[in-house]
């Protein structure tokens, strides 16, 4: 609460203790408010107005008195507060011929003081600032005007900047100033993942500062928007240790960049031009082999057969029929897939 609505507030109070009379004053203390004055003046000689008034409420706690009262007031108009002195000077009765002129001395420079207009300094950050007041045509700032008291709009804006409203109710004698601050409007950017990887896998980092991905987008490989202040940044994006893509962009106010980091194809697992080779090859090194085998078993059985007679009870066993057929069987079948394979290459 400013000092303006407790000197106020306790104005009203002084105002309503004395209409009740001296029964709220339990104990007048003549003395103290006295001492109180005198204080209160002295603070007032070395310029401590609002100080003073303090003392000056004080002693009318202390003993309520319309003199005090008028010192108060004075004490309103000496801050240039004299919307509240009028409003405390209406409840003081004149009684007695000094109070009376005095209190006729009060209301007339109130009178006066409430017809003149407030003047008021208005400023911005921004030397090609304007401001439209009610409604009006835009002036140049700095600018000071006189306006007539009570409740009025001030729109300031700049080229570049964001408009910033003020509605401020004038009062007072003093000027008033009022000076405000334009802030340049954000940016914003989106960045997509290619190919259409998750963000869950990917860390973002804005002009090196990382960018943390909500629980919403995470699963998406396209992120939200994030303001940004206009200007030129980069946004990297980096997949595990070494996939790593850049995009540099220049943001102005209100505007969306819409970026696309691209990772490159991961190399496939199956590279169908290698493995059509390598199977029709195998294909036919298992056959060659395989026939090798057999061929040479056949070419063989014969002298086996003289040298070891069967009528003998000799038994001729070999391995190479069964590997040679099985090596046939293995290449006819890689040649099938050799055959799948290159049907792919050459679709």
């Amino acid at each position: 609460m400013n000092w303006r609505i407790i000197t106020l507030l306790v104005s009203f109070a002084c105002v309503f203790s004395f209409g009740m009379g001296s029964a709220l004053a339990s104990d007048p203390d003549p003395e103290r408010a006295r001492a109180l004055y005198g204080e209160a003046k002295r603070l007032h000689e070395e310029g401590r107005v609002r100080e003073s008034m303090v003392k000056l409420q004080e002693a009318y706690e202390a003993f309520p008195s319309q003199a005090i009262l008028i010192s108060i007031v004075n004490r309103h108009l000496d801050l240039g507060e004299v919307e509240e002195a009028s409003e405390l000077v209406g409840h003081i009765e004149g009684k007695g011929g000094k109070l009376r002129r005095q209190l006729k001395r009060l209301k007339r420079q109130i009178k006066t003081t409430m017809a003149k207009p407030v003047t008021i300094r208005l400023m911005a950050d921004t030397p090609d600032a304007s401001v439209t007041i009610d409604g009006g045509e835009p002036m140049a700032l700095p600018l000071r005007v006189d306006l007539p008291r009570g409740p009025h709009t001030f729109v300031f804006s700049a080229p570049g900047r964001s408009s910033v409203t003020r509605n401020e109710e004038l009062r007072g004698s003093l000027e008033a100033s009022l000076s405000v601050t334009l802030a340049v409007p954000k940016g914003s950017w989106q960045v997509t993942i290619e190919p259409m990887i998750p963000l869950s896998e990917v860390r973002l980092l804005l002009d090196g500062k990382n960018v943390q991905v909500g629980k919403s987008e995470a699963t998406q490989h396209v992120s939200d928007p994030r303001d940004v202040l206009p200007g030129e940044h980069t946004l990297t994006c980096l997949r595990g240790f070494e996939a790593r893509a850049d995009a540099t962009f220049t943001i102005t106010s209100g505007e969306r960049a819409a970026l696309t980091c691209t990772f490159p194809e991961e190399a496939s697992s199956l590279d169908v031009s290698v493995w059509a080779w390598v199977s029709g090859g195998a294909a036919i090194a298992a056959i060659a082999v395989g026939a090798g085998l057999i061929a040479s078993y056949e070419s063989e059985i014969d002298d086996l057969n003289a040298l070891y007679p069967a009528d003998q009870g000799w038994e001729i066993k070999s391995s190479k029929p069964a590997v040679g057929w099985s090596l046939v069987g293995l290449g006819g079948a890689l040649s099938v897939v050799s055959g799948l394979f290159f049907g792919k290459v050459f679709e």
